[in-house]
């Protein structure tokens, strides 16, 4: 996907409908970051101002691909170049050791048995 950008200014043109800015970025071989939001989800219904919705309505769920200085970072709900699993295993325990240095519980007060709440 990286490619098609790195290489189709033109289609970013058509897509963006403005006049020049792609190709003058893709010329001068300068780097930008690029959001692309999916605007068939509800929160973009009715689309007929883009930018009022993306201010008023649009949140983070809608957000379909990342790009830093030409490189996709985020695409399909993922975050690209980083193991997500361990990051957040990593941080669980870090707050799990903060807790127990402060003398507090650590485990949730709500355990969840199948579809039913039970307090501790």
């Amino acid at each position: 996907m990286d490619d098609w950008f790195a290489r189709s200014p033109y289609h970013l043109n058509r897509a963006s409908r403005l006049p020049h800015p792609f190709n003058a970025l893709a010329l001068c071989k300068c780097h930008s970051d690029l959001t692309l939001y999916d605007i068939e989800r509800p929160e973009w219904t009715p689309c007929h101002d883009p930018v009022r919705n993306l201010v008023y309505c649009a949140d983070g769920r809608s957000v379909s691909t990342v790009l830093v200085e030409g490189q996709v970072v985020y695409s399909s709900g993922r975050a690209l170049g980083i193991d997500a699993e361990r990051l957040l295993a990593a941080a669980k325990a870090a707050a799990d050791a903060i807790a127990r240095r402060l003398r507090l519980d650590p485990r949730p007060r709500w355990l969840r048995i199948g579809a039913q709440a039970v307090q501790r």
